[in-house]
């Protein structure tokens, strides 16, 4: 029961448009949709075509801001360009500065750890443990002074010293620290 009923489709009446009436449309469109068409005006064609209506014909002021806002729009787009170039230069810098952050991070965090251990109460903070000879320890090479040691929070570390400089010279003492402190250095990096 199902019957189609074809009739003629209505059609409004359609009054003539002149060219004015056309161009009053047009120029409607473009008060509409100029925002929007004047950021997509070099992708759209509809964009170009709306733009490329001159509504000012009737009006020379117009003309003028027409002018004007095309200047006002190059200049913006000029300085927008700008801010993009300053924007990556900026993120470029910022991230040059934050790789060599992290460079001085992993070459001299041991420092700051360091700082943070000579801050306790404890005044020494290297502690001798065995100084011994080859004379004394068979495990010490000949020609040498081996010392144990703590620095710090470390494990006990070992260092020796030649032989040439003995115990009773300041030296000693120096180079036990250096040694020492070359040796902490190097197994915090590790870690």
């Amino acid at each position: 029961m199902d019957a189609h009923i074809l009739t003629p489709s209505y059609q409004f009446p359609m009054p003539e448009f002149t060219a004015e009436d056309d161009n009053r449309s047009v120029c409607k469109e473009i008060r509409h949709n100029s925002t929007g068409c004047l950021r997509m005006k070099d992708q759209c064609a509809k964009c170009q075509e709306i733009l490329s209506v001159d509504c000012s014909a009737s009006n020379p002021a117009q003309n003028q801001l027409r002018q004007e806002l095309n200047s006002s729009l190059q200049l913006a787009e000029k300085f927008t360009k700008l801010y993009d170039e300053l924007l990556q230069s900026y993120q470029q810098k910022m991230l040059n500065t934050s790789s060599l952050l992290k460079q001085l991070n992993e070459q001299f965090n041991w420092v700051s750890q360091l700082a943070n251990l000579t801050q306790s109460e404890d005044q020494y903070s290297l502690h001798i443990t065995t100084v011994a000879s080859h004379s004394s320890d068979s495990s010490v090479p000949s020609g040498f002074t081996k010392v144990v040691l703590k620095l710090f929070d470390s494990d006990p570390i070992t260092v020796t010293v030649p032989e040439e400089v003995s115990r009773n010279n300041p030296k000693f003492m120096e180079t036990v620290a250096e040694k020492a402190l070359q040796e902490y250095r190097q197994n915090h990096r590790e870690e």
